[in-house]
């Protein structure tokens, strides 16, 4: 976060309402995957109540869920290069909604897909993936990022490119997993 602030050149408190943004796009996905498509269109573009209950009987999940995974791999490999915080908060907002419904049509999908005696494990072993990638993202970001330093170590001034130049490379890493994930699952 403390890159992405300087990127975009802002305090680190406006910079950290991405995260209430993402996390309120995130409730509006998993909510949306109850109510229906209509409402996850109308939710991104006007941040508003539910609607229509049906997306599933007509839409195909797998397709459903891959749109967001390439939505969502796509939105997080570029985030160091909008071009503005405003445009960060609605990217933002869009890998919410985009982790929300992945989340829902997943555990939707692993449910009709096995029996009710190992459904409990599967969706545990899901809910492990993610808790392995949520210890595994800081340590692959780690050497890509500087926090509060001003020089790196050669001695060289931290510009706002050189940051960002240095932050393509773990977003673009995870748009790689989410790649990967799509040719596993979609």
């Amino acid at each position: 976060m403390v890159d992405l602030a300087k990127v975009y050149d802002v305090s680190l408190t406006v910079m950290s309402n991405g995260l209430i943004v993402n996390s309120v796009g995130y409730m509006a996905g998993k909510r949306s995957c109850n109510k229906g498509l209509g409402y996850i269109i109308i939710t991104i573009f006007l941040s508003s109540g539910t609607l229509v209950p049906w997306s599933y009987r007509w839409l195909n999940r797998q397709l459903v869920y891959s749109l967001f995974v390439v939505l969502l791999g796509v939105t997080n490999m570029l985030l160091p290069v909008y071009g503005s915080v405003w445009a960060v908060y609605l990217f933002l907002t869009l890998i919410g909604v985009s982790m929300g419904v992945i989340a829902s049509t997943a555990s939707m999908w692993l449910i009709d897909l096995y029996p009710e005696s190992v459904t409990a494990a599967i969706l545990q072993v899901q809910v492990f993936c993610y808790g392995l990638g949520t210890i595994l993202a800081p340590i692959i970001a780690a050497p890509f990022v500087y926090g509060t330093k001003e020089v790196t170590e050669d001695g060289e001034p931290l510009t706002a490119e050189l940051r960002q130049q240095k932050l393509m490379v773990p977003f673009a890493i995870n748009g790689a997993f989410q790649a990967i994930r799509m040719w596993f699952t979609g």
